[in-house]
């Protein structure tokens, strides 16, 4: 698993596109729940993570996502928005959001996603 993390419009698709190509990569914005176990690589992986959340889905459920990604597509490539900067949002809803993806890429650096083999900023 690979994960892609930089700023909102700073090339990290086309980068990803250039470490590795021939991937092809659906949209997390518009991708429904089980799509991520099939596909290559997803764009926009805090969106799909946010339509989790709007469906209702809480933390455990979440990270149960995560934990079945790992072992049905080890070898996806994500790409995410870097969320958050030390920025509270005021509305509840962002902040679980950008705690949520805060918490995926911790886990990311100290090896709970030990599959994972490059994580870029």
């Amino acid at each position: 698993m690979i994960l892609i993390t930089g700023g909102a419009y700073h090339g990290k698709r086309n980068y990803a596109k250039q470490m590795y190509p021939g991937i092809d990569f659906v949209e997390g914005i518009s991708c429904a729940e089980e799509t991520i176990f099939a596909c290559q690589g997803m764009d926009h992986f805090h969106s799909y993570i946010e339509n989790r959340m709007r469906e209702g889905k809480k933390l455990p459920e979440l990270l149960k996502i995560v934990e079945k990604l790992k072992y049905e597509n080890s070898e996806i490539v994500l790409i995410t928005d870097e969320i958050g900067y030390g920025i509270v949002p005021t509305d509840a809803f962002y902040r679980e959001r950008s705690r949520w993806i805060r918490d995926i890429r911790l886990l990311q650096r100290n090896g709970r996603w030990n599959k994972a083999d490059q994580l870029s900023f």
